[in-house]
Formats: C-alpha cells, sequence, structure tokens
C-alpha cells in the first residue's frame, strides 16, 4: 500500500514532546488504516543533531507502530523552514501535513482533513488556541473567518488567520518550488510565506469545521516573540518581491510593524492599520 498522507515534524530539544507525539500519530494511523485504508508515514526532522532522537525513540516506542517511521538529521541547526523543507525532500505522501513538536491534534484529524480537501490544493480544519493564563478559544468563530483564512486579499490586509501549519492539510504538489529553494532565516513566518505564495498562483483552500487542532501556548513558539516575528515578517515581504501584489505586501508590511511593538508612538503612526482591522472585524469576526 502506498502512502497517502506524510507528516512532517521538525524536532529540536523535544523529549518531553514525544510521548504526546507518538501517541498522537499511532491513533490517527490506526484510523486511517481501519477506515480509509490510508497509510501514513512520520518524518521526524531532528534540528538538534547534538541530541540522538534515535535513542530517544527506543526509549518511547515498544511495539511495532502502525505508520512509517523515518528520521531525518540535519548536519547543523537549520532553523524551521530549512527543516520543514529536508522532511518534504523525503516525503512520500501525495499529501503532507506540517505539524510543531508542540502541535495537539484529534485523533481523527488526518482521516477528516482527508475526506474534506477534495480537489483543493489545501484545506484548513477548525481548532482551538492556547492562552497564555491556561485558557483556550476557537481560531474560527465561523464558517465565514474560516473561508476568509484561504483567501490572498484577507492574507494582505487584514491577518494570517491560520494560526499554524498544524491546521492544513496539503497536496504535496501544490507547495511551489519557489518556497522549497527560498529558505527563510528567521522563524516565525514560513507558514506565511508559503499561504501568500500559495495562493498567487491560484492555489484553492477547502475548509473543514470540525475540531482538529489544538495551538498550545508554551511561552517557547516564535509566534509570541514579537521583534522575531517581525523581522521574520519583513523577510517574507523581501522574498516575495515580484510575485505578490505591491500593494499587497505593502499592507502586510504596514500590519506587521502595527502589531509588533508595543510603542503607542509607533502605533499611532501607524493607526490605519488599527482602523482598518476593526472595520474588517465588524463585518469579519462575527459569530
Amino acid at each position: 500500500m502506498s502512502v497517502a498522507i506524510s507528516v512532517i515534524i521538525p524536532w529540536y530539544q523535544g523529549q518531553r514532546y514525544l510521548p504526546g507525539l507518538l501517541s498522537m500519530m499511532e491513533r490517527n494511523a490506526e484510523i486511517l488504516r481501519d477506515e480509509a485504508g490510508i497509510e501514513m508515514e512520520v518524518l521526524l526532522v531532528n534540528d538538534s543533531p547534538w541530541e540522538n532522537l534515535e535513542t530517544e525513540l527506543k526509549k518511547q516506542i515498544k511495539i511495532e507502530v502502525a505508520y512509517r517511521l523515518k528520521v531525518l538529521t540535519n548536519p547543523q541547526n537549520n532553523g524551521i523552514h530549512a527543516t520543514r523543507v529536508n522532511g518534504l525532500k523525503a516525503a512520500e505522501g501525495e499529501f503532507i501535513q506540517f505539524l510543531d513538536q508542540d502541535d495537539r491534534i484529534s485523533d481523527r484529524c488526518l482521516l477528516s482533513q482527508y475526506k474534506s480537501i477534495g480537489d483543493a490544493d489545501f484545506v484548513i480544519g477548525n481548532g482551538y488556541d492556547g492562552e497564555q493564563d491556561g485558557g483556550r478559544h476557537l481560531i474560527f468563530v465561523s464558517p465565514t473567518v474560516q473561508a476568509a483564512a484561504g483567501d490572498l486579499k484577507c492574507q494582505y490586509y487584514y491577518n494570517n488567520l491560520i494560526r499554524s501549519p498544524g491546521q492544513v492539510l496539503i497536496r504535496k504538489s501544490s507547495i511551489p518550488a519557489y518556497w522549497s529553494e527560498q529558505i527563510m532565516n528567521n522563524n516565525g513566518s514560513d507558514d506565511a510565506f508559503l499561504w501568500i505564495l500559495m495562493l498567487c498562483g491560484g492555489a484553492r483552500a477547502a475548509v473543514n469545521e470540525e475540531i482538529v487542532y489544538e495551538h498550545v501556548y508554551t511561552g517557547e513558539n516564535s509566534s509570541s516573540n514579537n521583534e522575531a516575528m517581525l523581522q521574520s515578517q519583513m523577510e517574507v515581504a523581501e522574498k516575495l518581491k515580484g510575485i505578490a501584489s505591491p500593494i499587497g505586501m505593502w499592507a502586510f508590511c504596514r500590519r506587521a510593524k502595527y502589531y509588533c511593538t508595543g510603542s503607542t508612538a509607533h502605533k499611532l503612526r501607524y493607526s490605519d492599520v488599527g482602523l482598518l482591522r476593526a472595520i474588517c472585524s465588524h463585518f469579519l469576526m462575527k459569530p
């Protein structure tokens, strides 16, 4: 049986996440196999090569798993984008699921996403976003918001509503070669880079309203560091010159500068961003 889904997980000093990850992968693989006759593979890409991931796996895996397992080790620490690309190059599946080591997915996530993608290039699932105080909130409060997440204008003028690549199952053939060639130096926005690049090329998004994903707040997430996110988003804008809409990327950059600073004076300078966000929210963010 050929592999239908490849799950690519960058691993960086993630010993504490490994038991949960392996358990999630096992449950998803069993459901895919038993209910749809689909085989999946898991590619753990070690970006902390000074640590022996194979040894850690031997401690955790005592019986044969229900999926194909591949372990790749970067020769040096490369960052998350390069690590994802290294996994992508080795992936055999028709569909790609990028997953962070601290993400959580439901037992039926991959089956649900697979059934929902249809002939689209990628499918966006719903889920929960963890908060610093331990709470969580729904990522998409309505189907309208979820549909907007796959709209290029939303990426330009409003926000990247896709909380993490873990929400998205992607058709491998739809991932642009340019994304794999133009490796980002700053962690945090390689996913926004991918969505905008795909949508600029005419990619179509499907939506899956089922709750399949949870983004866990750990305090270590790149998305929680404003300065790092600003640098990463400016790098996205630079790489998309000549590809994306100049006006759209102008708005993208202004939004990044507005939200990635705590300076009141700086926010006043980009006050149009806040006003546009408020107007969009009034029409878009209704339950």
